[in-house]
């Protein structure tokens, strides 16, 4: 990922939420693991994943379809898209938690880990030239509406869409605020949402936790590369040029687009290699064409 400046100041609250808001998530979705009862539809490098863990909620894959048509679903060649796509995100689900599972196998392999020193070497490197004090505005400025029409949906029972023309037009797409009223339905992940509004200068200035997974994937991606080039030249030769030369100065899209493909077949190797055990043969399916491309 290529940041600069400007972008950076400007979604520097979105960057930083996000990358929080993945540790989170991987909280939560721990805490839902099912206690051994749940069916499990493949083990992956010794870790079982469950069906409950991949079940797409019906809320969200109907806020799939919304943002996909623009219109909720009515009639039933609605109802059979929606069960269509209600299979296609459980796919999509599974793919990334098994591909996540193989990542973390290989993490583990390479035992790389994150200092401190090179956390805040990183976050430094990330924000440089970021005037925080216009950052944590514009930060207030984008959380505050949110969390009072959230409250006025949720806690006051108003109407979303008139609360969205009368509090959020202008400041969200109809599409992000249906992805808020679908993500902030509860109110523990609204307190989230509410540590922005109480975030100040200093807070914005720590390293965001997701920065040490940041560090440690660099690692991972620089000895990868190493693998790579050992056999192929023009992997090699590419990834000088792309240390080497300024963005703006030269067509880096072949280039860049050959790094990303060579990576890739890298990786989809790894999960042909991985030991993975089906209980369900639908996702053996979905796993088979996925590591089979080409």
């Amino acid at each position: 990922m290529v940041f600069n400046v400007t972008n950076m100041q400007n979604n520097l609250f979105l960057y930083s939420s996000i990358l929080t808001l993945f540790v989170f998530s991987h909280v939560i979705e721990a805490a839902l693991v099912p206690n051994q009862t749940s069916n499990i539809v493949a083990i992956v490098e010794g870790i079982p994943i469950y069906a409950s863990e991949i079940k797409v909620a019906k809320t969200a894959v109907i806020l799939q379809f919304k943002l996909l048509h623009g219109h909720e679903p009515l009639s039933i060649a609605d109802t059979n898209e929606l069960q269509k796509l209600g299979t296609e995100l459980s796919g999509k689900r599974f793919l990334e938690k098994a591909c996540h599972t193989v990542f973390e196998k290989k993490k583990a392999d390479f035992g790389f880990s994150a200092s401190d020193a090179e956390i805040k070497y990183k976050w430094n490197h990330l924000t440089n030239g970021v005037n925080f004090e216009s950052a944590i505005t514009k930060q207030h400025d984008l959380v505050a509406p949110r969390i009072d029409a959230l409250k006025a949906v949720f806690e006051n029972g108003q109407d979303k869409d008139l609360v969205y023309d009368k509090m959020l037009k202008g400041i969200l797409t109809k599409a992000e605020w249906e992805v808020d009223l679908n993500y902030y339905s509860t109110p523990e992940r609204r307190k989230m949402l509410e540590q922005y509004a109480n975030q100040t200068v200093q807070d914005l200035q720590k390293p965001p936790p997701g920065i040490s997974a940041i560090v440690v994937n660099d690692k991972i991606d620089a000895r990868i590369d190493a693998f790579i080039a050992k056999n192929d030249t023009n992997f090699a030769n590419y990834i000088k040029l792309a240390a080497s030369t300024n963005y703006a100065e030269i067509n880096l899209k072949y280039p860049l687009n050959y790094l990303a493909m060579k990576r890739a077949e890298w990786w989809r190797e790894q999960y042909r290699k991985a030991a993975v055990n089906f209980y369900d043969d639908k996702y053996k399916q979905i796993w088979d064409a996925y590591v089979s491309m080409k």
